[in-house]
């Protein structure tokens, strides 16, 4: 009864121990994805330019 007992109590500390371990593991790929987003919210490029001047069609050819 006694090993038993024990053997459970061992079985729900390393569940336990495995479960923190993904939870952390969790934490860091969301602070990791966090950070790329910050570093890189769009890609390079020029910046926005102004919508070109609608024409006006006075003559025609």
């Amino acid at each position: 009864r006694r090993r038993a007992a024990e053997e459970r109590r061992r079985d729900r500390a390393e569940e336990r121990a495995a479960r923190q371990r993904v939870r952390e593991k969790i934490e860091r790929d969301k602070a990791e994805r966090a950070q790329r987003v910050r570093v890189q919210p769009h890609p390079p490029g020029e910046p926005p330019k102004e919508a070109p001047a609608p024409r006006e069609y006075d003559q025609c050819r």
